[in-house]
């Protein structure tokens, strides 16, 4: 049903609450997997986008990065699902839903943040928007100990 299940981490350990949810679903579908870590320009802090310096740290952010997912394919190889990893300068929630269209994915899983009221409003919720404007069924997982 699933064949390409795309997982969209942020680095953080509250999103990676959705690895097991992740693991089972591609088990049980024989799905492959993409895990995807997208940058955004607030990464790195520049006055100027196209400065060297900038250009410099953001090679450092990917490159990071890719490190990340290559340590958490761990988990998913072990189990026989094949694994790729993609690493993507933009702003998450487009990236996200541009990435699954552009490259099959059915099925995208990512973790809420829970955010509500005013930090919702300040910091947008790229779970929100992802549910609300891609094709493709999300498996949305609130993370344990998240207020």
């Amino acid at each position: 049903m699933f064949e390409k299940i795309l997982i969209g981490l942020d680095g953080s350990t509250l999103a990676e609450q959705v690895i097991p949810y992740a693991i089972e679903q591609a088990v049980n579908f024989d799905s492959r997997v993409v895990l995807l870590r997208v940058i955004g320009n607030e990464a790195v802090a520049a006055p100027a986008r196209a400065t060297a310096s900038y250009l410099q740290a953001m090679a450092i952010e990917e490159d990071k990065a890719h490190k990340y997912l290559e340590g958490i394919e761990v988990s998913f190889r072990e189990r026989g699902i094949v694994t790729e990893v993609a690493v993507i300068q933009g702003e998450p929630s487009d990236t996200l839903i541009s990435y699954a269209e552009q490259n099959g994915a059915d099925l995208i899983i990512l973790a809420t943040h829970g955010y509500g009221g005013l930090k919702r409003l300040v910091l947008g919720s790229v779970a929100d928007r992802v549910i609300r404007e891609t094709k493709q069924p999300v498996l949305a997982i609130k993370p344990v100990g998240e207020s």
